[in-house]
């Protein structure tokens, strides 16, 4: 549940910087990337607390397993994610 709360603060955080302009010296692709970032977080709130109500209705260790291991997998996909757009705006910024 506490991961759900820091995705859910982070997807406010992304629209507080939009609604303060912050996305003005952005390009285009960069909003697109951006608007897809957060879909993507809100999605990830959804599975989580899918995940817990599952979890609450039908306590069993075998569902702890699964959905740890997801947990696992998407917040290693999430990590990967976020290290291709790390190098897609080092390329962008020209950074070595």
């Amino acid at each position: 549940m506490g991961m759900a709360g820091v995705i859910f603060f982070a997807v406010l955080m992304q629209f507080y910087f939009r609604k303060q302009q912050g996305w003005s010296t952005l390009t285009q692709d960069a909003i697109k990337h951006a608007k897809l970032g957060i879909a993507v977080y809100i999605g990830l709130i959804i599975l989580l607390l899918i995940m817990v109500g599952i979890l609450s209705l039908f306590p069993s260790k075998w569902l702890e397993i699964l959905f740890g291991f997801l947990a696992l997998v998407f917040s290693s996909l999430a990590l990967y994610w976020q290290h291709l757009g790390m190098q897609r705006e080092k390329v962008s910024l020209h950074i070595a």
